[in-house]
Parts: C-alpha cells; sequence; structure tokens
C-alpha cells in the first residue's frame, strides 16, 4: 500500500465520519496534520494508520559492502 492510498483511505474516513475535524477529534489526532496529510504536505504516520486500522512499516533500503 502507497501513501497516496493510504490518503484515499483516510480523505474516505473524513467523509464518512462528517468532516476531517470530526475525524481527527475522533482519533485524538490534530485537524492541521491530518490535512496536512490528506494534502500530501506530510506522509502518513503511525497515529494515521493506526486510526485506519492499518498497519505502518517503514521501507528498508540495504546497500551491498564494499570489502
Amino acid at each position: 500500500m502507497t501513501a497516496d492510498d493510504v490518503r484515499k483511505l483516510l480523505k474516505t474516513a473524513c467523509d464518512k465520519a462528517g468532516s476531517l475535524r470530526t475525524w481527527a477529534r475522533n482519533n485524538n489526532l490534530s485537524p492541521a496534520y491530518v490535512s496536512d496529510v490528506t494534502l500530501g504536505k506530510r506522509a502518513p504516520g503511525p497515529s494515521i494508520c493506526e486510526a485506519l486500522g492499518i498497519e505502518a512499516v517503514k521501507p528498508v533500503t540495504a546497500y551491498r559492502k564494499t570489502k
């Protein structure tokens, strides 16, 4: 699932709650933070993912060691 997929879930959840502010309040999150995520200004973090019922996993980047 990409960050854009999470944003779509978030927007849907906010619509179902009646507003972004209501959803944020119901999930003990800042409306400004939720707004920034929905607008793509910030990446969805663990608190957003938890509220949506999904798990946030950090990507891993690996490089081969040079000898």
